[in-house]
């Protein structure tokens, strides 16, 4: 709620502001049972909300623009490609395997696990914990995490110019990381555009990174290798409404998964509306 209250201050300043939210493809343990199904139903109304309020936001100020221009959901995933010696002969690693773990294996396709808590705010203050960035844990008296928060006090923010101290620095080699570069190695990194995070040309930069890696992670012929581990995580955005769908029929699952594992989550009458 704080994110998208802030992105809603924005809109009605008239502020260039982006938000970017990279999560986990689905919390840990199987996709398709009930405790993390509904795990996935609470963060689909989480996320759509956020898109309604912001679609809202932007109806009230007759913006002409979405809000996936203020707001980016993406995810984390990595695909290799085999190596060519074994690509015509029979794998001695597939004897003994399942169902599941040799299709895994043989699409060598798998999200990885965001189990990390990171937030940069306009590349002058970070935090990283242990814990939860949420209520429940930066709170103080709930949850045990050990963190540490970073801020530049000699960079500060101005209407001209961006701070470009440790912490810029520390968001550069994430991105470096997540998009397979850096100013010496090339790939999808390009300097130049990523030091300004809320532009259009960045937001569009990231977005065709990451509907790149998507792709490659998709795509049913031989796997080849990813430039990076950003993708898009697999939800679509009414542009007209900020309601939430999938991406189609197809993906209504998780990929690889059971039709059961839906991206989109399912209330289970077993568990308890309210939890924490």
């Amino acid at each position: 709620a704080e994110l998208v209250t802030k992105i809603c201050e924005k809109i009605g300043l008239g502020n260039q502001f982006h938000v970017y939210v990279c999560l986990s493809m689905f919390p840990e343990g199987e996709p398709s049972s009930p405790y993390v199904q509904q795990q996935l139903y609470w963060q689909f109304l989480t996320l759509e909300m956020m898109y309604v309020r912001i679609t809202q936001a932007l109806n009230r100020t007759g913006m002409k623009k979405k809000a996936t221009d203020y707001l980016s959901i993406l995810s984390l995933a990595n695909r290799e490609a085999r190596e060519q010696t074994k690509i015509a002969e029979p794998d001695p690693a597939l004897a003994g395997l399942g169902p599941q773990a040799k299709n895994l294996y043989l699409r060598r396709r798998l999200p990885i696990l965001i189990n990390s808590n990171l937030l940069i705010v306009d590349d002058h203050v970070a935090l990283i914990s242990s814990g939860s960035i949420n209520q429940r844990t930066m709170d103080g008296a709930r949850d045990t995490a050990l963190g540490i928060c970073v801020f530049d006090s000699s960079k500060k923010v101005t209407r001209s110019s961006m701070p470009r101290g440790e912490v810029y620095g520390h968001r550069m080699l994430v991105f470096a990381e997540h998009l397979g570069g850096s100013s010496l190695s090339g790939g999808k990194y390009d300097e130049t555009v990523l030091n300004q995070p809320a532009s259009s040309e960045c937001i569009n930069h990231i977005r065709n990174a990451a509907e790149s890696n998507w792709s490659i992670f998709i795509a049913e012929d031989e796997p080849k290798n990813m430039e990076g581990h950003l993708i898009l995580y697999p939800i679509k955005v009414n542009p007209i409404t900020g309601k939430l769908s999938t991406l189609g029929p197809q993906f209504d699952h998780f990929i690889d998964c059971p039709p059961d594992a839906k991206v989109l989550g399912a209330q289970n009458s077993s568990i308890p509306k309210y939890i924490a």
